[in-house]
């Protein structure tokens, strides 16, 4: 029996150009190179009558915009990411294909210009999320200091070749993450690094000339962002956009696309989820933590009350170190008798300290982050010392004065 692809059709029918198709799909292709049948390509309206493709994977969030038109639908759909890969094959070339939704079958269809259909079932439990939005604000940031680079793709394209020129000789079995870039917007300037050192190869700078507003240096990693630059046209002029020291991402804009990039730091995308399970693995549990990027510091509670952090910290020599930290006391004048029972306490200690920090007074234990595996005798140090300073934030204010 045929089907009939026609029957209770939806309303709307979107009318997709083949470049317009292509654009989507090499930008979906670049992010995430083998077709996922789980993912979706988001389809909605967005400013100015414009049509907007939204493709978001982990820390990568890309889009396409085309002109739209008014059958397009006023909500956002799902569109499999396996259905746009068959979509290439099926539009004929020059010719563009009409999409739109078989209410019986809950299907979305295809239909090409010389007669021929495809349709695939329309995905379950999705739904369009406030992180599948292009631009994002950040409560974090006050946005009086954003950072902007105008450059042209052709000098933008340096940057993606750049980031994908891997040294040879690199034993990976040893190295699981590859390096992230610095990125730095400056005195009309877009300037990066590739640090290669830890791979046993080279750090390397680029630089292009651009036109800058503000100035900043962020990190993130880079190659899902340089490989779809490098589907764009070169024709062109694209906006870098990072809003402020606090930002969470870098934004990279052209007239019909953009790309929005989760910044990070390399060392903590390293060493977190590690200090993460070797934590768990001796009965203590971080608490989650509501952004996308990776903390530089998590809270994790011992002896029921008493609340603590880890945090990792990265050195000039690229060493990583793991501080656990708990706050004894808060309000603390600096005093020569304040410092005085600091100094006798620290006498007492063994593995730890007791330090001032804008007027707290901090318990802590730092060790190597390749020490993680002996987590256990690391908490028990400062499990020990913490049940040693217990009472300090009843004392010390005697020695305040």
């Amino acid at each position: 029996m045929t089907p009939d692809f026609e029957s209770h059709s939806s309303d709307w029918c979107v009318r997709v150009t083949v470049r317009e198709l292509l654009e989507v799909h090499l930008t979906v292709n670049a992010i995430n190179q083998k077709v996922n049948p789980g993912h979706i390509v988001w389809l909605t309206k967005g400013e100015n009558g414009k049509r907007l493709w939204i493709y978001r994977d982990r820390t990568i969030l890309a889009w396409v915009t085309a002109d739209g038109e008014a059958t397009d639908p006023s909500f956002a759909l799902p569109i499999p990411e396996l259905f746009v890969e068959e979509l290439i094959d099926f539009v004929d070339a020059g010719n563009g294909v009409d999409i739109f939704y078989n209410e019986v079958d809950d299907t979305i269809v295809a239909r090409s210009d010389n007669g021929s259909y495809i349709a695939i079932d329309h995905p379950k439990n999705v739904k369009f999320e406030t992180q599948d939005l292009p631009y994002l604000g950040n409560s974090q940031s006050d946005h009086s200091a954003p950072a902007v680079a105008m450059v042209s793709m052709s000098n933008l394209v340096q940057f993606a070749k750049f980031v994908l020129k891997y040294p040879s000789g690199v034993n990976w079995n040893e190295h699981h993450l590859m390096p992230f870039v610095a990125l730095a917007i400056e005195n009309d300037m877009l300037a990066w690094t590739m640090d290669w050192r830890r791979q046993k190869a080279a750090r390397m700078t680029g630089a292009v000339p651009a036109a800058t507003t503000g100035s900043i240096t962020a990190t993130f990693y880079p190659y899902h962002v340089a490989q779809a630059i490098l589907t764009k046209d070169r024709d062109e002029d694209a906006k870098i956009f990072i809003d402020g020291e606090n930002a969470e991402y870098a934004y990279f804009v052209g007239p019909d696309w953009g790309i929005r990039m989760l910044l990070d730091a390399e060392h903590l995308a390293r060493w977190n989820h590690k200090v993460v399970r070797e934590l768990k693995n001796v009965g203590i549990e971080v608490d989650n933590w509501k952004s996308r990027q990776i903390p530089s510091f998590m809270t994790f509670t011992l002896n029921d009350s008493d609340t603590c952090y880890v945090s990792l910290h990265e050195l000039e020599d690229m060493t990583v170190t793991v501080r656990l930290t708990a706050v004894l006391s808060s309000d603390v004048p600096e005093t020569l008798g304040v410092y005085g029972e600091i100094n006798k306490l620290n006498d007492s200690l063994v593995g730890a300290r007791v330090s001032m920090r804008d007027d707290e007074v901090r318990l802590v234990v730092e060790f190597p982050a390749e020490g993680i595996t002996n987590m256990a005798v690391h908490v028990h140090t400062f499990t020990k010392a913490l049940t040693k300073c217990k009472d300090i934030h009843t004392f010390l204010p005697l020695f305040a004065d």
